[in-house]
């Protein structure tokens, strides 16, 4: 390109980190309990010439427990939670301020603009399914239906006046 902000590299890069522990307990035939349990770094990276980059990293705690009732061969009830928790970090640079980008004149000089955050996330999400296997061969047709409510919640340390509640 001939525009000063975007020559040199194109960048991407996505990085996962996660150590998991795994368990499960059977009570009895039929009827199991497991969870599993990660702790992990994230990273995404993206980045077009020197001004324009996007940093992100977060460190996430994830647990999902579920206990399964298998019925028989042909119905299976399984609810569990999950639950998603941790910190988030970013930082955003572009060439020039987004909120003058109508006024954005490619060749005259410019002020770079950063914007960096960080804050928290926390999700809790209930879940329950069936797994209903109507034909007498439980292979030949599996119906699924379930039902799962998300809560999240975002905060931004640097903007505390912004909070994300969502829940579906």
């Amino acid at each position: 390109s001939t525009d000063q902000d975007t020559q040199g590299d194109l960048g991407t890069t996505y990085s996962t980190h996660r150590g998991y522990i795994h368990w499960e307990h059977t009570f009895r035939e039929g009827l199991k309990f497991t969870t599993t349990t990660s702790l992990g770094i994230d990273g995404a990276k993206f980045n077009v010439g020197e001004n324009f980059r996007i940093d992100q990293s977060q460190l996430l705690a994830v647990v999902r427990g579920e206990l399964e009732w298998q019925r028989s061969p042909h119905l299976t009830a399984t609810g569990g939670l999950d639950f998603i928790g941790g910190k988030y970090w970013y930082t955003t640079e572009l060439p020039f301020n987004p909120s003058s980008f109508s006024d954005y004149d490619p060749l005259a000089e410019r002020d770079p603009w950063e914007v960096e955050g960080e804050g928290n996330v926390f999700s809790p999400d209930a879940y329950t399914d069936l797994h209903i296997r109507p034909l007498s061969d439980p292979d030949k047709l599996l119906i699924t239906p379930g039902l799962r409510f998300n809560y999240v919640t975002l905060t931004d340390k640097s903007n505390p006046d912004t909070l994300l509640n969502t829940t579906a």
